[in-house]
C-alpha cells in the first residue's frame, strides 16, 4: 500500500473551519421548532451543516 503524505496544516485548517461552523449552529440550540421554521433559519442551518 502506497503511503500518502499528510499535510497537517491543511487538516488543522479544515478542522478549525468545521469548529467555526458548528459554533455558528449553536444559535439554533435554544430555539423552538416553530420558530426555527420561520424565516431563513432552515437555510442558514443547512448552509453551515453542509460546510461542516
Amino acid at each position: 500500500m502506497k503511503k500518502i503524505p499528510i499535510n497537517q496544516e491543511v487538516i488543522f485548517s479544515r478542522m478549525r473551519e468545521i469548529e467555526k461552523n458548528i459554533d455558528k449552529l449553536t444559535i439554533f440550540k435554544g430555539i423552538s421548532l416553530e420558530n426555527f421554521k420561520k424565516g431563513e433559519n432552515y437555510a442558514i442551518a443547512e448552509h453551515y451543516l453542509r460546510r461542516a
